[in-house]
């Protein structure tokens, strides 16, 4: 073998091994990037669920206080009248507080004059206290609505519940802060597993532009192209309009 052949061969046997490290040395590099974002997009989401705890346990506790109030004061007094519209009036997202009895009829509302909740409702509400022994908090999907409407209620000694109406625009302001990879949106799902909320999409079915979406959500026209983008290949869409549609019609936009 000549002098030629043999550098031939010794390059070759040190550039593969070579070549071979790198490849192993881009690939670890790959995974442990991928584990770092799985693990930002873990933090994300544990903290938008610690956000959404204490953001329902912030509108369980004057609940709560209420009922507690309930027990000891006569709820079609003035005074208890007026508890009921000082607490509406501070929480600038409730859209209707009510006390009801063990059958689920009205005893006081406020703002004064609202119609009854949808009987199914309220039996919903009164039966998954019974059941879990605790206040609950559902989705209210009786209005026809772009976005629901949280249902949060509150128990009362004897039976009964004092419940809260809360418009679900409360979510996109609880998360605006909370920033994830342009192929994740933060979306809420009720007990029964249907979306309460998600930013984008509902963004979409209010027909907000691109632009206007980027302002409210605090992101950039990029970021809300990809989600868009994503949304409309996952669910075979055609265009934007199909994804409001079917976030009216269904309450989802995954």
């Amino acid at each position: 073998m000549g002098i030629r052949s043999r550098l031939l061969l010794l390059t070759l046997g040190v550039a593969v091994p070579l070549m071979l490290v790198g490849v192993l040395g881009l690939r670890l590099m790959w995974n442990l990037s991928r584990e770092q974002l799985d693990d930002s997009v873990k933090q994300q989401a544990e903290l938008a669920a610690v956000a959404f705890e204490r953001w329902v346990d912030a509108q369980r506790q004057p609940l709560t206080t209420l009922a507690e109030l309930s027990a000891t004061e006569d709820v079609r007094s003035p005074a208890f009248a007026e508890h009921l519209r000082a607490t509406v009036s501070t929480r600038r997202n409730w859209i209707d507080l009510r006390v009801v009895d063990s059958s689920g009829r009205p005893l006081i509302t406020q703002p004064a004059g609202r119609d009854e909740l949808p009987s199914a409702l309220t039996d919903f509400l009164l039966e998954e206290m019974r059941r879990r022994d605790s206040w609950v908090v559902v989705t209210d999907r009786t209005r026809d609505e772009v976005r629901p409407v949280f249902a949060i209620a509150a128990p009362r000694a004897g039976g009964g519940a004092v419940i809260a109406r809360v418009d679900g625009v409360a979510m996109h302001e609880l998360f605006r802060d909370i920033e994830l990879s342009t192929r994740s949106v933060i979306a809420v799902f009720d007990g029964e597993r249907r979306v309460l909320y998600q930013r984008i999409a509902a963004a979409v079915a209010r027909g907000l532009s691109n632009k206007e979406i980027a302002a409210e959500c605090g992101i950039s026209v990029r970021t809300v192209e990809n989600h868009i983008s994503h949304i409309l290949s996952k669910k075979s869409f055609s265009n934007r309009v199909e994804i409001a549609r079917h976030w009216i019609e269904r309450g989802q936009g995954k």
